[in-house]
């Protein structure tokens, strides 16, 4: 009998800034199970852990180095495989039409992932319901259907060599104001795309991103929030104040939701020079709030970063953001600040965890106590005979031979060590 009951489908985890996340393994056995992670596009390290079975219960931390790995279960009769399990870098990402994926470019690393977006143009409604919020985790995928997000991801998990999942929480054709205002349980009336009568009531559209907050970064840790807005934004009724006001009541929502004051950073987005007050706010809002981190300003990027609407993204656009925006976080230490851990166990089994590395330390360790003994015993043999000590020769030459047997038979076939 071999039921695994977590984890039980494809997922990424947040490291934590030692480089490894803790990972709980649970399920039922009838006897003690090995978990096997094999390393996949080289991000990792091969290694096995045993987990005891109490009970017909294992339950055990898991320490997981970064890297994206092919899991197998196994007890004495049965098994199970996940695809992938990787310990890496999770943000959630949100905005308007850029982060929404509007574009043309679907460059996509073996190790970036993402959700399927929450907001979907051609059926918005499917989130409405508490049954469906389990879809949107179950959904992680190593593409998506175009633009920013791609971008973005790859090049993260291209330059910190580590598995990216982004949780996607955009809506196009929204305003800062309307997530702002939503999250702070204002109804204002006002419409945007996509929108219909009753969306102020369920919170939209800042609820799918809290419920992203409440729900999946709960279970995975997160390292961060990643943001665009600005271009929709361009209305004189909301001035600098006001639209200062909105990122402070947006972010302090964003951290209530996470319970956690994850980092955030803002992209700068405004092509409209009428509307100064839109990145003068973003700016106000990265200097004045804690743990807050400067995104690229695609308020510089002219016509031949844009599409032919001179607004949205091109190829060339979507690729300077990516790199920009992975390249200044680099250098603000964003991937060192605090991020939200996993969850763990309360009561931590000690479990066997064996690297191929330690693997082959321990068989040169043994062959050595093998060979030392040996030699040892020739000599003590060849002394003793000599002597004529044919008594003393025999105990002491089996009593070497048993020591030197003991330690090499356990570090080389038996025994290991226990740890987490």
């Amino acid at each position: 009998m071999l039921n695994l009951t977590y984890p039980t489908k494809p997922i990424i985890y947040q490291r934590n800034n030692s480089g490894f996340a803790l990972v709980k393994f649970s399920g039922l056995s009838d006897t003690a199970v090995t978990v096997k992670f094999s390393a996949l596009e080289n991000s990792g390290t091969d290694f096995s852990i045993t987990l005891p079975v109490n009970n017909a219960e294992f339950k055990a931390n898991v320490k997981v180095p970064q890297g994206l790995y092919q899991v197998v279960v196994t007890n004495k009769s049965e098994s199970k495989k996940l695809e992938y399990l990787g310990v890496g870098e999770v943000i959630v990402w949100s905005g308007h039409s850029f982060a929404d994926g509007y574009g043309i470019g679907s460059d996509t690393s073996p190790l970036a992932f993402f959700t399927e977006n929450f907001w979907k143009r051609n059926d918005p409604d499917q989130y409405k319901k508490p049954e469906e919020v389990q879809r949107y985790l179950d959904n992680i995928r190593q593409e998506t259907a175009r633009g920013l997000p791609a971008r973005v991801a790859s090049q993260m998990a291209e330059k910190l060599m580590v598995p990216v999942l982004f949780y996607h929480c955009a809506w196009g054709g929204t305003r800062m104001m309307d997530w702002a205002d939503a999250a702070s349980g204002i109804k204002t009336g006002r419409e945007y795309a996509g929108y219909k009568q009753g969306y102020e009531d369920l919170g939209y559209p800042y609820a799918i991103l809290g419920e992203a907050l409440k729900t999946f970064v709960q279970e995975t840790g997160c390292r961060g929030v990643l943001i665009i807005h600005g271009d929709n934004d361009r209305d004189k009724q909301f001035t600098q104040n006001i639209l200062l006001d909105g990122w402070k009541r947006l972010i302090n929502k964003i951290r209530v939701d996470a319970n956690f004051n994850l980092p955030v950073s803002l992209a700068r987005s405004c092509i409209d020079p009428n509307f100064p007050e839109i990145i003068a706010s973003t700016n106000q809002a990265i200097e004045q709030l804690p743990s807050m981190y400067y995104g690229p300003d695609l308020s510089q990027m002219g016509a031949s970063y844009r599409i032919s609407d001179g607004l949205h993204l091109n190829d060339l656009g979507e690729i300077k953001v990516a790199q920009d925006w992975t390249s200044m976080l680099i250098s603000q230490n964003f991937f060192a600040s605090n991020p939200k851990p996993t969850p763990t166990f309360t009561e931590i089994t000690k479990i066997v965890q064996t690297t191929a590395a330690q693997i082959k330390d321990e068989a040169n360790t043994s062959v050595a106590a093998i060979v030392i003994g040996l030699a040892f015993i020739t000599i003590l043999a060849i002394s003793l005979i000599a002597k004529f000590r044919w008594f003393l020769a025999l105990v002491f030459t089996l009593l070497v031979a048993g020591i030197s047997y003991l330690i090499g038979f356990t570090n080389l076939f038996g025994i290991k060590k226990s740890g987490s």
